[in-house]
């Protein structure tokens, strides 16, 4: 084989300086076939799956870029052509460092005397990966952002939903029972303790929760422990924190079918953040003053729910559209003021009357706070705020610009900042002779 001229492995000839010469052929000096070391040896590619990945994602990336900019011209307002470009950008960079990544090394052919050198290289530049690079940044900067206002669309579009689910539950409930569910089941008088949510579970699409719910029981009793603790989406605005729960810790109530009285019974109990009103917390100057005169401040049974009993629609005499029926009041129980989280223990701490959770009490106080320090009631004047400034007795949020609120007619509307504390305090009452919108 030494003599022949062709290189077992790579299955060509070897330089021979003497093929060209007449005669017979001689072994040439110091020429013999190219050692192992000094083939030329490309880089290991990665495999044919990575290469299966790759083609898929360009070929997604440009997909992706293709409809994003079908999309803009069909909703120019959408304003998807960075977007567009921005998938763009990502395949190109994805290719780019493909083709870097696999590369060949450079590698010396020897090819006897004289020497011969060739170097093989494919792929990019430093100066062409640090270009690809920076369309990567600039694409991630440009997606992300719509990312992240896609989600919130999203989930102010869900907690929408969620307030419409609840108020055709309870207007089912109405028409079923004769009158919109207690608010707070137990006030005073001895009964279980209960709430509004407990209530409309059947009219919610929650049978499985409702069959394990024993209104004859405290909603934290140990026989209620597992439906009270199952989280029920409709109770929940996905914009606000997760993994929430309201820990109570009491003894059953004097007229609860459990005969143990004595024991404290333990519940970490689901969160609700839509709550209903039992009453109007104002400042006592300014603004508030008119509200005063008209005897008005003591009306906390004049709102659609009322205690321990259901309410008639007849009552609600100001009108069903003008009246509000659940608020979105989202955070509990942590405390949250101007959006910011405070460190604090809750408005009831431990007790069978802390609000936020969907089987037990399902209403407060309205009223606007102090803009500035987010604590209520407000100062009585226009800086005062309705909304996104207080947990505890005001709409809030975590929306940009604003919060749901639910109205008696089931019609659900988005409000901001601009709604005035005196038309919230309007809003909240059932007979007050002020049919206002809250927008």
């Amino acid at each position: 084989m030494v003599g022949s001229g062709t290189a077992p492995h790579l299955g060509r000839p070897a330089f021979d300086p003497y093929r060209f010469r007449s005669g017979p052929r001689r072994k040439p000096y110091n020429v013999g076939y190219l050692p192992e070391t000094a083939r030329f040896k490309p880089r290991a590619m990665t495999g044919s799956l990575v290469q299966n990945i790759h083609h898929y994602c360009i070929g997604l990336s440009y997909l992706c870029a293709f409809l994003l900019e079908t999309g803009r011209l069909l909703w120019p307002a959408a304003g998807w052509r960075l977007t567009g470009l921005a998938f763009g950008a990502a395949g190109l960079f994805a290719h780019s460092a493909y083709l870097l990544v696999n590369q060949p090394s450079p590698a010396v052919e020897t090819t006897g005397f004289p020497r011969r050198e060739r170097v093989m290289r494919y792929g990019l530049s430093r100066t062409e990966f640090a270009v690809s690079a920076v369309l990567c940044l600039a694409a991630a900067g440009l997606v992300l952002p719509r990312v992240q206002a896609a989600r919130a669309d999203a989930a102010r579009a869900q907690c929408t939903e969620n307030l419409r689910k609840l108020g055709q539950a309870c207007l089912e409930f109405e028409k079923a029972q004769g009158g919109l569910p207690p608010r707070r089941g137990g006030f005073n008088n001895g009964e279980p303790y209960s709430g509004w949510g407990a209530a409309i579970l059947p009219h919610l699409g929650e049978e499985a929760t409702a069959k394990k719910y024993n209104p004859k029981l405290d909603f934290f009793d140990p026989a209620n422990k597992a439906a009270v603790e199952t989280r029920v989406k409709p109770f929940l605005c996905p914009a606000a924190p997760a993994e929430r729960a309201v820990r109570i810790e009491s003894q059953a109530s004097t007229k609860a079918a459990n005969p143990d009285k004595d024991t404290v019974f333990t519940v970490a109990a689901a969160v609700s953040d839509y709550i209903a009103s039992n009453g109007v917390l104002l400042p006592r100057g300014g603004y508030a003053l008119n509200f005063n005169d008209a005897g008005q401040m003591n009306g906390n049974q004049r709102q659609p729910m009322g205690d321990n009993d259901v309410t008639p629609l007849a009552k609600i005499t100001d009108g069903t559209s003008t009246t509000l029926l659940l608020i979105e009041q989202a955070g509990r129980p942590a405390v949250w003021r101007n959006g910011k989280k405070r460190d604090s223990d809750g408005q009831f701490g431990m007790s069978p009357n802390a609000r936020g959770a969907w089987a037990g009490w399902g209403s407060i106080a309205f009223g606007p706070a102090d803009a500035a320090t987010g604590e209520s009631p407000g100062r009585g004047d226009a800086t005062d705020c309705a909304v996104n400034c207080n947990n505890w007795f005001g709409v809030y949020g975590f929306h940009a610009g604003g919060a749901n609120v639910l109205m008696c007619d089931g019609a659900v509307k988005f409000v901001g900042p601009k709604l005035d504390p005196l038309t919230f305090a309007y809003l909240t009452l059932r007979d007050d002779g002020h049919a206002v919108s809250p927008n």
